[in-house]
């Protein structure tokens, strides 16, 4: 009520001044009109209140009062001194003011912490903690800023949902699967819900309880990549491997640049014996940024293999080779692709020497089907012919 009374006082004065100093009438009009949309009356967005809301709105009441401190000193010679001074004051403290706000925008972490800090049961910004403590290992965290939105918001799904992906992550998979149904009944049309739900329950041994919740969540998102993509891992870890490599190429047609979808579809393939293809996706793989060395290694393999490759196709793989090598410390496969690269191409004595490092892994970590196969090449290199 006095909100009003202060709106309404503020809004005769300045129409009583509107011949002597219209400036004031017009940022005072500027403010007022400008903060319609956001006082309620006209909600644009989820949020009541935010900074933003006051940023064009502000623009008015700067006009009335600039323009107002200029009418004021033109008139008053003496007070044009001590108006600087204050404006000088006004405008240091507005600089310390707006670099502590700025550091509270940096990222939406330090956002988050911050309106956890300010405003009392921010429940949202516990959830959104909660899942970023989750992300980072530090599930007691997690879970504790969870539970707290959990208990200011019961009926709100995404502490339910933060909940449950904390529980999931400290390996507490029924209780999670509560929190999951909780928030699917507040929020049933949630793609993202069905997705994590679907994971959960495929971790848990309920294959087919999580088809469907993939299905789910393929359904009510059609255009979102990801669900098709984990439905995919689970059938094809299920022996699917048919159906899992139909909504991998589905996938990869929404979105060329998804990584791991590359990857898995191109791992997929070549089980299936389908090696162009296979070639095709480990390079869109590597195109889309996947960087585990184990996908370039299977693509130098694949073509090295291929008695039709060209000396120069093998050359251009050569760097990747020898990069996925050294960024393999422990695997022995890596190794094992680069020196059939440097065989194709006659470098023996190089491959030899990669040969025996992939040999050195292999034994080290009991892969004894790869060893023999790698003491089988390691003869014809010194031979020097590549293996047939």
């Amino acid at each position: 009520m006095s909100g009003l009374l202060l709106i309404a006082c503020t809004t005769i004065l300045c129409w009583k001044a509107r011949k002597a100093r219209p400036f004031l009438i017009v940022g005072w009009f500027w403010f007022l009109g400008t903060l319609i949309p956001v006082i309620g009356l006209i909600q644009v967005g989820e949020a009541a209140m935010a900074d933003r809301y006051s940023y064009f709105p502000s623009i008015g009441i700067t006009i009335a009062i600039v323009w107002l401190l200029s009418d004021l000193t033109v008139a008053r010679a003496w007070l044009g001194r001590p108006v600087l001074a204050v404006f000088a004051l006004a405008v240091g403290a507005l600089a310390v003011t707006a670099y502590i706000q700025i550091s509270y925008w940096h990222d939406d972490h330090a956002l988050l912490v911050h309106s956890n800090r300010v405003i009392a049961d921010d429940f949202l910004a516990q959830a959104s903690l909660s899942r970023d403590a989750t992300d980072a290992g530090q599930i007691p965290l997690a879970l504790q800023l969870a539970r707290s939105a959990v208990t200011e918001a019961p009926g709100v799904a995404e502490a339910h949902h933060a909940l449950a992906l904390a529980l999931k992550a400290d390996d507490q998979f029924q209780p999670a699967l509560k929190e999951f149904d909780s928030a699917v009944a507040l929020d049933p049309g949630n793609s993202d819900l069905h997705d994590d739900k679907a994971q959960l329950l495929f971790a848990m041994h309920r294959t087919p309880e999580s088809i469907q919740e993939f299905i789910l969540a393929i359904k009510q998102s059609p255009s979102d990549p990801l669900p098709r993509h984990n439905l995919a891992t689970a059938l094809f870890v299920s022996g699917d491997v048919d159906h899992a490599i139909q909504l991998w190429k589905i996938v990869v047609s929404l979105d060329p640049n998804f990584g791991p979808a590359q990857q898995k579809l191109a791992d997929a393939l070549r089980i299936k014996g389908d090696i162009p293809g296979a070639v095709q996706h480990y390079r869109a793989a590597i195109a889309a940024g996947v960087s585990d060395p184990g996908v370039a290694a299977w693509l130098v393999w694949l073509i090295c293999n291929d008695p039709g490759a060209s000396p120069q196709q093998i050359v251009a793989l050569l760097p990747l080779a020898k990069q996925a090598s050294a960024r393999s410390p422990a695997e022995p496969f890596p190794s094992f692709a680069y020196s059939l690269a440097l065989a194709r191409l006659g470098q023996f004595d190089a491959a030899i020497s990669a040969a025996n490092l992939a040999l050195r892994l292999a034994e080290a970590s009991h892969q004894n089907s790869m060893a023999s196969d790698i003491r089988s090449h390691l003869a014809k290199y010194r031979e020097n012919a590549p293996k047939d």
